[in-house]
């Protein structure tokens, strides 16, 4: 859907179920389509490739417009035949940077020759797209050598608090290997599931890009770097983070948790 080449065949089938009124439902698949678009649009904050689920409907009806349209021509099957094979070559050559083809320092480079004028070709570095698959079992790790260094006694009851829920859900999925505590979170639904019960005796946050411990200090009376998170080809805001351990609370944690909560 995303294969520029590709574009007239969606672009078609759009025009197809708009202008189709034989098909029983056709039209509102492309009314669904513009419908999604403007809320897409309007709203701001979607991500590109959310609109990319409601295409599959406009290639198929495309194709078969196409198709119907060049099949009694003259040389149709020839043009539709060399415009299938432009297609698949135009996605041969995209596909390693939406699948997971190459290895990352080999897909760095092919990004440099393909999409040299995108920031993350000029800095040497993953698009955010794969960047986003690395680094997960590496915080566990780093969590883990960080949490085994605590005192004995500091070990008892602490729990882990993600920034993320994408660091929750990795800690989630990679800690309990590595014998790493609970994880909680504000972020998002991890909100809803609430602070752990019952209040853990400290608590292990795992810093994020940008964040200063002083904004925790509404919450504990003391703060303490006790080491770092980092990873290689992972996305540039988790490759190299603080872990803080935060003792001390200044209310008890039901009572702080709704200005935990952030959604985005």
């Amino acid at each position: 859907a995303m294969n520029p080449v590709a574009a007239p065949v969606w672009a078609i089938g759009l025009y197809a179920l708009l202008r189709d009124g034989s098909r029983s439902g056709a039209r509102i698949l492309g009314i669904v389509f513009v419908v999604v678009t403007a809320v897409l649009t309007i709203h701001g904050a979607a991500r590109v490739y959310y609109l990319s689920l409601a295409q599959p409907p406009l290639i198929a009806a495309g194709a078969v417009w196409i198709v119907d349209r060049t099949a009694s021509l003259r040389r149709g099957r020839l043009h539709l035949s060399l415009y299938i094979a432009s297609v698949a070559l135009i996605g041969a050559v995209l596909s390693p940077l939406a699948l997971r083809l190459l290895r990352p320092e080999w897909l760095v480079a092919y990004q440099a020759v393909v999409n040299p004028l995108e920031g993350h070709s000029k800095e040497g570095r993953l698009d955010d797209h794969f960047s986003l698959y690395f680094g997960w079992p590496e915080l566990a790790e780093d969590l883990a050598e960080i949490y085994g260094e605590l005192p004995a006694e500091q070990r008892e009851g602490v729990r882990i608090f993600a920034l993320s829920y994408a660091d929750a859900a990795a800690l989630e999925r990679y800690g309990p290997a590595h014998g790493l505590p609970p994880v909680f979170s504000g972020h998002n639904s991890y909100w809803l599931w609430g602070p752990p019960e019952p209040q853990p005796a400290a608590v292990i946050i795992v810093g994020g890009y940008g964040v200063k411990a002083e904004v925790f200090a509404p919450a504990w009376d003391h703060i303490e770097e006790i080491g770092r998170a980092r990873c290689v080809w992972c996305h540039p805001m988790r490759a190299d983070r603080p872990i803080w351990l935060a003792q001390g609370y200044k209310e008890p944690l039901p009572e702080m948790w709704p200005g935990f909560r952030h959604y985005h």
